[in-house]
C-alpha cells in the first residue's frame, strides 16, 4: 500500500509531462529528431541529434546531443553537449551544455551555463552567463552577468547596461567594444583538487553505490525488471529524455503543491522520493546500459552491474566529458524509474 502510495505521489505531480506514452501530441523522441512542422502548445523532446526549424507556441523543453535551434517559440529550455541557436526568435532562454553558440537570433532574456559560450546575437534585455570562456560580440540591451575564467568582449560588442564579472577572471576587452558601466565583484579562488583525492572520492562513492546495487538486485523485483525494458540507442535517449524532464517537472510540481495546505503532504513526500531516485539514477542507468551492451558477454547480473558501474565511474574521472557523463547517467536512471514505476502502477 504504501509503495502504490509513492508511485502515486510521484507520477501526480509529473502528470503534466506526457514522457509515459509513446506517440504523444506534445512529446517527441527519437535519434536524429527532426521537427518542421509548426506545434501550438507546450512541447518536449528528446533525442541525439535534436533540429527544430518550425514555429512552437508555447514552451520548449529539448534534450540531446547535438542541438541545432532555428524557430519561433515562446521559452526555451534546452540541455545538450553541443547548442547552435541560428535564427532563434524567443522571449526567455535557458540553456546549459558544453559549447553554446547564439547567432543571429532575437532573445529577450538569456540564461546559459556551458564550457564554452559565444554570443553573436543581439540579446533585449539581459544575459546571464556562467562558463569556463564567455565571448561576446554583439549588441546587449541590458545588464550582463558572467562568472566565468576567461572573458572576451568583441569589437563589435555594445552593452548598454553594466558588466558584471569576477576580479578573478582574465577579461580582454576590445578597443571598439562600448561598455555602459564595469563592475566587479568578489571572485572564489577555487583550488582545484589532486586527482588523489578526487580518486579516493569517486572511489568511495563507487563503492557505496556498487553495495546498494548489489543489495537491489538481490532483494528488489523491481530493479530486475530493468533487464526486461526495450534496449537500444533510440530507447537509451528516449530514457534520457524522460529522465531530463522528470528531473524539471517534479520540483515545479511540488513546489506549486507547497502553495496549497492540503498539497504540502504529498509534496514533501515526492521530493523525498525524488532525492532517493536522483541518488539511485547512476545504479539504473548502469545496470540498464550493461543489459544493453554486456549482457550477451556477462551472464551473472551482479558481475555485470559491477562492470558497467565501473566504466561510468572511470568516465567521470575525466575532466569535462566526466560531468556530461554524469549528468546523462542521472537523466538516464531517472528515466529508467519512471518507466518502471509507470509500468508498475499501469499494471496493478
Amino acid at each position: 500500500m504504501k509503495k502504490k502510495f509513492i508511485l502515486l505521489c510521484l507520477l501526480l505531480l509529473v502528470v503534466s509531462v506526457p514522457v509515459f506514452a509513446k506517440g504523444t501530441d506534445n512529446f517527441y523522441s527519437g535519434d536524429d529528431l527532426l521537427i518542421e512542422k509548426n506545434i501550438d502548445s507546450t512541447t518536449f523532446m528528446a533525442g541525439r541529434d535534436v533540429e527544430i526549424s518550425s514555429e512552437i507556441n508555447g514552451a520548449s523543453f529539448i534534450a540531446g546531443n547535438n542541438l541545432k535551434l532555428a524557430s519561433h517559440q515562446d521559452h526555451i529550455f534546452a540541455a545538450g553537449r553541443n547548442i547552435n541557436l541560428e535564427s532563434l526568435v524567443t522571449k526567455d532562454a535557458f540553456l546549459a551544455g558544453q559549447t553554446i553558440t547564439i547567432e543571429t537570433s532575437e532573445i529577450r532574456d538569456l540564461y546559459a551555463a556551458g564550457e564554452t559560450i559565444r554570443i553573436d546575437s543581439n540579446i533585449g534585455r539581459n544575459a546571464n552567463l556562467a562558463g569556463g570562456t564567455v565571448t561576446i560580440n554583439s549588441e546587449i540591451a541590458g545588464d550582463v552577468t558572467v562568472a566565468a575564467d576567461t572573458i572576451k568582449i568583441g569589437n563589435e560588442a555594445v552593452i548598454t547596461g553594466t558588466l558584471k564579472y569576477p576580479d578573478t577572471a582574465n577579461i580582454n576587452i576590445a578597443e571598439t567594444a562600448q561598455v555602459g558601466n564595469k563592475e566587479t565583484y568578489k571572485g572564489v579562488e577555487v583550488e582545484k583538487p589532486s586527482f588523489a583525492d578526487v580518486f579516493k572520492t569517486h572511489l568511495t562513492s563507487f563503492l557505496s553505490l556498487l553495495l546498494i546495487g548489489l543489495l537491489l538486485l538481490w532483494k528488489s523485483k523491481t530493479f530486475n525488471k530493468i533487464e526486461k525494458l526495450e534496449q537500444g540507442v533510440d530507447n537509451v535517449f528516449k530514457n534520457v529524455g524522460k529522465g531530463f524532464l522528470f528531473l524539471i517537472a517534479l520540483p515545479a510540481g511540488a513546489i506549486l503543491l507547497l502553495i496549497t495546505v492540503i498539497g504540502i503532504p504529498l509534496s514533501l513526500i515526492s521530493l523525498v522520493a525524488y532525492i532517493v531516485l536522483i541518488y539511485l539514477s547512476t545504479i539504473a542507468a548502469a545496470y540498464y546500459l550493461g543489459n544493453t551492451l554486456l549482457k550477451e558477454k556477462v551472464t551473472n547480473k551482479y558481475i555485470l552491474l559491477t562492470l558497467s558501474l565501473l566504466g561510468i565511474y572511470i568516465l567521470k574521472l575525466i575532466p569535462v566529458v566526466g560531468s556530461l557523463v554524469g549528468f546523462i547517467a542521472l537523466c538516464l536512471g531517472l528515466g529508467i524509474f519512471m518507466t518502471l514505476l509507470s509500468k508498475d502502477l499501469i499494471r496493478k
